[in-house]
C-alpha cells in the first residue's frame, strides 16, 4: 500500500477505496472484500509527540468464499507513506 499525502489544515490526510475479487466473476455479491482506508498525521514539525493514525475499515465481506480473502491482494505486505514535501519524493 502506498500513502500520498494532501495537506487538509494542520493535517496530513489520505484515504481511499480498495475493492478485491477474483477477477474472474461478473456476480461478486458475497465474493468480493472491500476495504476502506483513512490516514492522517500532523503535518509540519516532527516531535516524539506526534501521531500517525491508519483505519482500514472492512465494509464488504467475501462470506461466499471459503477462505474468506478472494486472492492474495487481501493481505498488505508492506506500507509506504511518501513525504510529498521531500525533493526525492
Amino acid at each position: 500500500m502506498h500513502i500520498h499525502l494532501k495537506e487538509d489544515g494542520p493535517d496530513c490526510k489520505a484515504g481511499g477505496r480498495f475493492l478485491n475479487d477474483d477477477g474472474k466473476i461478473l456476480n461478486t455479491t458475497g465474493k468480493q472484500n472491500v476495504y476502506q482506508f483513512n490516514f492522517s498525521a500532523p503535518c509540519g514539525v516532527e516531535s516524539s509527540n506526534d501521531e500517525i493514525v491508519l483505519n482500514i475499515t472492512q465494509d464488504e465481506l467475501a462470506t461466499d468464499l471459503v477462505p474468506r480473502n478472494a486472492s492474495i491482494n487481501d493481505f498488505v505486505g508492506k506500507i509506504v507513506i511518501y513525504n510529498t514535501n521531500s525533493t526525492t519524493f
